[in-house]
Order: structure tokens, then sequence, then C-alpha cells
């Protein structure tokens, strides 16, 4: 027997708007924060956020690159988590802990190839949320992965990830 709620559309609140806001600042922080989220989303460009869902595109550059010359399965991992995590905020107060996240590998996007990270919200629930990332080459359209990714919910310090940004924002 499956769940068919898990196949139901994630509704938004009527603060949408600020809950896109804020997810847009997060993935801003995330890539300036001098941490290892930077290295990856440095050149992270045309983010778009929707009510349960956040894309943007990646380039894959040398940074980025395995020994092969093509993008490293820890970053992609990396975009799983943080992009995906950004898809939740838009829904969501609390950005959550990581409960699961795996990562199934298609095909290679090589240097100088750009992929279109793409996460949407499966399920959002009192306790956890479930979460789902593809990243497709932008020069053939191919999947080049399939990221999934459970939370748990619960507050960042303040209770939020609004009082978490808050604080960033205080210290600069």
């Amino acid at each position: 027997m499956t769940d068919s709620s898990a196949q139901r559309p994630v509704t938004a609140s009527a603060d949408t708007a600020e809950r896109l806001r804020i997810a847009a600042a997060f993935l801003e922080h995330s890539k300036r924060n001098s941490r290892f989220d930077e290295c990856v989303l440095r050149d992270l460009r045309e983010p778009s956020f929707e009510a349960g869902r956040v894309t943007c595109v990646v380039p894959v550059t040398e940074r980025l690159e395995n020994r092969y010359g093509t993008i490293h399965g820890g970053c992609i991992a990396t975009l799983v988590d943080i992009v995906s995590t950004a898809a939740l905020i838009t829904l969501s107060d609390s950005s959550g802990v990581t409960l699961d996240l795996n990562v199934t590998y298609m095909t290679a996007a090589k240097h100088g190839d750009s992929v279109v990270v793409d996460a949407t919200v499966l399920k959002l629930g009192k306790s956890t949320a479930a979460l789902e990332v593809e990243l497709r080459s932008v020069a053939t359209g191919s999947l080049v992965a399939k990221g999934r990714h459970t939370k748990f919910l619960l507050g960042m310090g303040g209770g939020s990830v609004t009082a978490f940004l808050d604080k960033q924002r205080a210290k600069l």
C-alpha cells in the first residue's frame, strides 16, 4: 500500500511572499558564509522561488570538479542539501536537520556544462519533511543525479529561520 498523501501537492499559506523572501535570503547567506557551502554555491545563478520549490543553475567549474573533470559527487550532495532546504523554507519556519540524504548519480556533467538544480517539497508534516532534487545538464537535458532528503523539523536558536537570519544580519 502506498501513501497517497505523498503525491498531493503542497499548498502555500497566506505569507508566501515573506517565506519566498526568507528562502532567498537563506540561499544568499549560504553562498556568502565563507564555509564549505560557499565553495559549492559561489557561482549559483538564476535562483527561482515558489511555494515548495526552488530552482537554480550551477556551472561546472574547475573548483567543483573531480579528478575526471566532471562535477564532484560531494558537490552534488551539497546542492541537494542546501537547495532542498531552501525549498523547505518556502513553506516552513524551520530549516530542520537532516535525517537522511541520498543521491543517485545517473550521468556526468562535464567541465563547461551547467546543471539545473530543481528542488521540491514532496511532503511537509508536523515533525518531518520529504524533499526531492533533480539535477539536469543544461547542454543535454539529461538527468545527472536525483536526490532525496528527509529532514526533522525544529527551530534554530531563536526558534526559526527568520531569527537565525536576523542574527546573521546583525553581525554585519
